[in-house]
């Protein structure tokens, strides 16, 4: 059996070629439609050919009418029959004559000739028929001839099978034409429209679904390949679109994750947040309100209350000696303290949002209005007396003293801050009295105006080198009856000539940065004083020099002090440091005492100025590197009446002598305070009953003075 596809190959490969394209398509299904145009044009070409040869056969046949019948008519006017039978012979010889024939009026034959001439020639079965007696005819033989010339032309027989076969032709072009309309049509419907409409259909369909269905098109045209490409977009649309839900499904997890963290953090971040206002407005040690909360709590509530009727009395207090029980006792001590202060303000006030730890030693609490100044007085009086009784920390008895500021809103200011800084005024003055209260005043602020323009002052003398000068009280020795030495204490004469006692302005010099300027010129005064002495007496005389603080804490400066008194030439045994017991006591003060034993080794003496007034109990005195101790006036003033300041000078003297050490009392004012300091064991005195503080030219004459308090009570006994 042969094999077919061999036969079929050349018609699938056309199949396959017309598959491929959309233009091929068109192509095969307008092929027919281009053969009907050509017939339609040939058709047209005959159409044209008829009309033109019909336009001769009309020439001819004019020319017949014009020429044939006159002829004729004149042949058979003049009887010559015969000549008419030869001349339609001629006519009919004309090659596009068919048939001739001469017709009487009664429609006899006369003449004839042609190829094909019927006996009975009618005039129906003519195609063209000419009169060719025009007129009212000729007379033959005596006779009227009305007849017909009768020509057939072959052209007539040409023009009518021409005409048919173009009627042929134009219904054949018709309903090719017509089929050809219904070919493209469907061609049309089923190669574009058909395809378009389905991928139109199903793309509005994934529109309205939201979903991505591929197009089913089969072949390999334009639109298939259209299809193909779509699909393949669609299906990479769809595998990012996989992608993109598994990447948005990972991203979710992540987001829900990140937002738990997130929502974790920003809790922590609150906390952290609250924690911050909390450390931001809360003192640690105490747990009350910090300064800066205390303040934006009293401020709170001045401006709530919104009417003068609703005064607020502020309260600001300040421990005594809070840095000796920190120095002695150390910081935990100090914080124990602290919060045994806190737990007692608490008890008293009632209200804990009203009070807070402002400073180191500083304690504020306000009290809301209407209230009364009797009524504040007699709080702070509950204050005081309430922090009369001791604390006992680190198991010791410690007497917590208090001193309280106290300002008024709206009379001394409608700002807290402001309120603030006139109750510090306030306190400030309270501090000098130790253990009161004290309501401020605007003579305060005068004297804070006053304290700056000391400052000012101040500043200019140590720039100018003017203003600073040194006075000087003696100090008797007992055994002696004599002066002996005397204590060098600054004087500060102001721009118009006043003398200002150090406790006005040293306070300021310290507090303002100037003290260090200061003792350098009070150092250089001192020296200048105790060369002139010496060039003026051999008696032999001591100074004493008072150390602060901030002095001791910088060995540079101290240096330069030393320096100072080693050039005015007379032995560095002649001068004696005189310290308190906050300068060398407490934690963190090893080096102080260490660099004392260097300035012992030096020559210099070392004095405890004002024993009895901190924290530094008796067996300390074995650990401190001094030559002298100084009893603070504060014990020799009510000796007589208080029995047990008494104990404790004498106390105090023998564990001083026991270690070598000389003691002097200070204040001595009275002849019963000098039998009694004498009577203690004391070994030289200090005080106004001996001489207050002198010029040098007036101190230097106490030297040789023999009639003194002490030489008259030495006669008397």
């Amino acid at each position: 059996m042969p094999d077919l596809s061999i036969l079929f190959s050349p018609f699938m490969q056309a199949l396959d070629w017309w598959k491929e394209s959309i233009h091929r398509k068109f192509a095969v299904a307008v092929l027919p439609m281009i053969i009907g145009t050509v017939v339609l044009v040939l058709t047209i070409d005959e159409l044209i050919q008829y009309r033109h040869a019909r336009g001769e056969l009309l020439e001819r046949q004019t020319r017949a009418i014009e020429q044939y019948p006159k002829m004729i008519g004149g042949l058979l006017s003049n009887g010559n029959t015969a000549l008419v039978d030869n001349l339609v012979s001629a006519i009919a010889s004309d090659p596009d004559i068919a048939v001739v024939a001469v017709k009487d009026s009664a429609g006899n034959i006369i003449a004839t000739a042609g190829t094909s001439a019927p006996e009975n020639y009618s005039l129906e079965t003519v195609q063209e028929a000419f009169s060719y007696f025009p007129g009212d005819g000729i007379p033959v033989d005596g006779m009227d001839i009305d007849g017909r010339l009768v020509v057939e032309l072959t052209s007539g027989h040409i023009l009518a099978d021409m005409y048919e076969r173009i009627q042929i032709k134009f219904l054949a072009v018709i309903s090719l034409t017509f089929f050809l309309f219904v070919l493209v049509r469907l061609a049309n419907e089923f190669i574009i429209a058909k395809p378009l409409n389905r991928m139109i259909g199903t793309i509005e369909a994934n529109i309205r679904a939201g979903t991505l269905m591929p197009l089913n098109f089969r072949g390999n045209d334009e639109i298939a390949r259209f299809g193909r490409a779509y699909n393949n977009q669609t299906n990479q649309i769809l595998q990012h679109q996989s992608e993109l839900r598994n990447a948005n499904n990972r991203l979710e997890a992540m987001v829900s994750k990140r937002t738990e963290q997130l929502s974790g953090a920003l809790s922590r971040a609150e906390r952290a947040k609250q924690h911050i206002a909390r450390i931001a407005n809360q003192d640690e040690v105490t747990g009350l309100l910090n300064r800066r909360g205390f303040t934006a709590r009293l401020q709170e509530t001045i401006d709530a209350g919104g009417t003068d009727d609703a005064n607020v009395f502020l309260f600001l207090m300040d421990l005594d000696r809070f840095k000796n029980v920190n120095d002695t006792l150390g910081h935990a001590a100090g914080d124990e303290l602290l919060q045994f202060i806190a737990g007692k303000l608490k008890k008293i006030t009632g209200d804990c949002n009203s009070l807070g730890r402002v400073g180191g030693d500083e304690f504020a609490m306000f009290l809301p209005g209407p209230v009364t100044r009797t009524e504040a007085t007699i709080l702070a009086t509950k204050i005081l007396e309430t922090f009369k009784t001791p604390a006992m920390i680190a198991g010791r008895p410690i007497h917590a003293g208090i001193s309280i500021g106290i300002s008024t809103y709206p009379d001394n200011s409608r700002d807290a801050g402001q309120l603030m800084k006139n109750a510090d005024i306030a306190l400030y003055q309270a501090k000098e009295l130790r253990g009161r209260y004290v309501f401020f005043s605007s003579k305060m602020a005068q004297n804070v105006v006053q304290h700056d323009q000391i400052e000012i002052d101040l500043r200019r003398g140590i720039r100018e080198r003017n203003g600073v000068t040194v006075y000087f009280q003696p100090k008797v020795d007992l055994r002696q009856g004599s002066v002996v030495g005397f204590e060098a204490l600054v004087r500060w004469q102001d721009r118009k000539g006043a003398i200002i006692g150090p406790d006005q302005f040293l306070p300021i010099a310290s507090e303002r940065g100037m003290l260090l300027d200061l003792s350098e010129q009070i150092a250089e005064n001192i020296k200048d004083v105790t060369q002139y002495w010496s060039t003026r007496t051999s008696l032999p005389f001591t100074i004493a020099i008072n150390i602060h603080a901030d002095q001791l804490a910088n060995r540079d400066h101290l240096e330069n002090i030393i320096a100072t008194i080693r050039s005015s030439g007379i032995g560095m045994d002649r001068f004696t440091l005189e310290i308190t017991e906050g300068c060398i006591l407490g934690r963190g003060k090893d080096d102080a005492l260490d660099y004392l034993i260097e300035l012992q080794d030096d020559g210099l003496k070392l004095s405890l100025d004002d024993f009895g007034t901190g924290y530094a109990a008796l067996t300390h005195l074995k650990n401190l590197p001094m030559d002298e101790l100084k009893i603070d006036k504060s014990f020799v003033q009510n000796l007589g009446e208080d029995s047990g300041d008494e104990a404790i000078i004498r106390a105090a003297v023998d564990l001083a002598h026991s270690f070598g050490m000389n003691v002097v009392a200070e204040g001595v004012e009275t002849h019963n305070q000098l039998q009694a300091v004498f009577g203690l064991g004391c070994d030289q005195v200090q005080g106004y009953l001996f001489g207050r503080p002198e010029e040098s030219d007036l101190a230097f004459q106490r030297l040789f003075e023999t009639d003194n308090p002490l030489s008259k009570e030495s006669s008397a006994a």
